[in-house]
């Protein structure tokens, strides 16, 4: 009886830590939890998760807003490399072609083919154009997309003309947020460049065909031939351009 008396009861249901195994008691029978299948939920903390969760897309996307930054620098310097190549592969033609102007075959060949090979570089040059205009609209969604995560509305401006409450300005500055509420995207560049190797390319084909339809054999069949191949390739030019929706908008 004293060894009895020195037990006590255990309250059915209830559950209790032996060993760090949790048990409980069924009638007057102690049972470990894990015997029963029962599991030990931990209590998760929902606030540390999701700031995990948001530290974790704030650090996706400040590297995605790098590699589109640091890929706009690469399109750019394509860019200045493809004209400066381009100019001095059209002088170099031009030159050839003062210097073998007595011989009709010769400057109607040049004639005939340097405008293929110009309208080919101007493919290139447009493509890194659309390649800095896809990265200069794919920063500019992404800026507002981290400027609507990181908005701060107590930041002061500090007598600056760009929006306090943003983290990031750039787009925003150069789309007409500035103090000239003007936008300084240089596009006049590629237009300028684009005049450049296309109108070079159209003088040459006429000059190849005012030269080439009147000769006999083979140099007419060479003028028209290298004609119509420029025409073609003008003419899709000309559609990318007019069917680029990024050409359209300024904002």
């Amino acid at each position: 009886m004293g060894k009895m008396s020195q037990v006590r009861r255990r309250p059915a249901g209830r559950q209790y830590a032996h060993h760090g195994t949790p048990e409980l008691s069924v009638g007057e029978v102690l049972v470990p939890a894990n015997r029963l299948g029962l599991r030990r939920v931990q209590q998760g903390r929902p606030t540390e998760r999701g700031s995990d969760i948001t530290q974790a897309r704030l650090a996706f996307m400040q590297a995605e807003y790098q590699a589109i930054r640091a890929a706009r620098i690469a399109a750019v310097s394509a860019q200045h490399s493809i004209l400066t190549y381009g100019l001095a592969a059209t002088a170099a033609i031009f030159a050839g072609l003062l210097t073998a102007w007595h011989d009709l075959g010769l400057r109607i060949g040049i004639l005939s083919l340097a405008p293929i090979i110009l309208i080919c570089m101007w493919f290139i040059f447009y493509g890194e154009v659309l390649r800095l205009m896809r990265a200069s609209w794919f920063t500019w969604e992404l800026e507002k997309k981290i400027n609507g995560a990181l908005r701060d509305t107590t930041a002061p401006s500090g007598g600056s003309c760009l929006e306090p409450a943003d983290v990031l300005h750039w787009e925003r500055w150069a789309r007409g947020g500035n103090r000239w509420a003007r936008d300084l995207h240089s596009r006049l560049t590629h237009y300028i460049a684009s005049g450049i190797l296309c109108g070079t390319a159209l003088a040459s084909t006429v000059l190849a065909l005012f030269f080439g339809l009147p000769a006999a054999g083979g140099i007419r069949v060479l003028a028209l031939c290298a004609s119509s191949i420029f025409a073609a390739l003008l003419a899709t030019g000309m559609t990318m351009v007019i069917r680029n929706p990024m050409l359209r908008e300024t904002q």
